[in-house]
């Protein structure tokens, strides 16, 4: 009790299941410290003995340990998801925590004390609960992720509905994106879009599935480009997930402000098959909110942002840049369409593709757009208005434009 506070701080969780779990937990513990204490001792002098002492830890730390840890912690209600607590709760719960023994003991309350006192706490918990959810806003915030080598977008909306838009690799979202969502107090993402199906983009996802419930679920193309694809898919239809597709022309449900730009059925045939590589099968979105437009653009190249120009109205104020930056994306087509005032490029540091390219660079400064890059600026937060945003990155970033303004085009030498 004495340390949630700083636990629901910090990892925005409360544990429920500690005091049970360290019943089966900690009398290992100092068994694996005793065998680990002999086996340094035996080594310099009966190392066969010393092995065999290592090899009894390894199987209480590897095949006992590690598995009633998953157990537990994968048991339903083994930890309360907390939203970020502010700072007059936690004195508040400090408070409660010092004074309510006090109190109990004046009131000579004996048998029913420690009851009473953890009805206490645990109401002092529900109201940190109520007290930490946010107030509603007016504009819609937009949250780029550092996740690396990976795209993962969040969008929120005035009124409480969220999309998610990719999730990263693997290992990225654990303690990026989750613990941001659970200061949020989100448990449920009411819609989470894939753009495709490459391992930097859906990976992350998986990592979130256990903890977070995904209202529905889209895809560009119901083809299996990998086993983590598969696995993916598995693991949402399991729950109960559904699972929809999205093309050109399409409107999602719930979220009238997202144009959907691609794929068409040169890409994506009608019954859902991939008829061109995972990127030029990526699903492209508009965000359309009064005059402010933002663009997500997957990873797709030239070729399609050409194709996506001709049938599509492309101008926007935010653009996410194609392919993090891939020399092989950002055409003289793509900037001369969109104009955007601010470009923000999901990248991972010293990544093997050598994303983003010079060129790509270039081009954009030279077209007078602002460019953020997550591999050094780290995640980049946007508030949008209908007819102006403003955005601030991790690093310190900031800015505000009008959404009626242009770019100012520069001259690179």
């Amino acid at each position: 009790l004495g340390t949630a506070p700083l636990v629901a701080w910090h990892f925005h969780r409360f544990q429920l299941i500690g005091p049970i779990a360290n019943l089966a937990v900690l009398p290992p513990l100092g068994v694996i410290i005793g065998y680990g204490l002999l086996a340094a001792g035996f080594q310099s002098i009966f190392p066969d003995v010393s092995s065999l002492f290592l090899a009894a830890d390894w199987v209480l730390l590897r095949v006992y340990l590690l598995n009633v840890v998953k157990f537990f912690a994968d048991l339903p209600f083994a930890y309360l998801a907390f939203p970020h607590p502010s700072l007059s709760w936690i004195f508040g719960y400090y408070t409660v925590m010092v004074s309510a023994p006090v109190l109990l003991q004046k009131l000579k309350i004996k048998y029913l004390g420690p009851i009473a006192y953890l009805i206490a706490m645990g109401l002092t918990l529900v109201i940190g609960q109520f007290t930490s959810v946010e107030q509603v806003r007016e504009d819609i915030r937009i949250t780029f992720f550092d996740v690396g080598q990976g795209d993962c977008i969040l969008v929120e909306f005035a009124d409480g509905r969220e999309m998610l838009i990719d999730g990263g690799p693997r290992g990225s979202t654990q303690f990026s994106v989750a613990p941001y969502l659970q200061a949020r107090g989100l448990e449920k993402i009411d819609a989470v879009v894939v753009s495709h199906t490459d391992a930097d983009h859906i990976g992350g996802l998986t990592d979130l599935q256990p903890d977070f419930e995904f209202g529905v679920l889209y895809m560009p193309y119901l083809t299996y480009t990998s086993n983590l694809n598969r696995c993916f898919i598995e693991f949402a239809d399991s729950v109960g997930t559904p699972v929809e597709l999205l093309s050109f022309g399409d409107t999602i449900p719930g979220f009238p402000e997202f144009s959907v730009l691609w794929p068409d059925t040169t890409a994506v045939s009608s019954a859902g098959s991939l008829l061109v590589g995972p990127n030029e099968g990526s699903i492209v979105l508009m965000l359309n909110y009064g005059e402010s437009r933002v663009f997500f653009t997957g990873d797709i190249a030239i070729s399609t942002e050409n194709k996506i120009a001709e049938i599509a109205d492309i101008e926007c104020d935010i653009i996410k840049v194609p392919h993090h930056g891939s020399k092989y994306s950002t055409g003289s087509a793509l900037l001369e369409e969109t104009t955007p005032l601010l470009s923000i490029i999901c990248v991972g540091a010293k990544n093997r593709f050598g994303h983003p390219a010079e060129r790509v660079i270039e081009d954009y400064e030279r077209a007078g757009s602002v460019i953020l890059r997550t591999d050094r600026d780290g995640a980049v937060f946007v508030t949008l208005g209908q007819d102006e945003f403003t955005y601030i990155s991790h690093s310190g970033d900031t800015g505000h434009f009008s959404s009626t303004a242009q770019p100012i085009p520069k001259f690179i030498e």
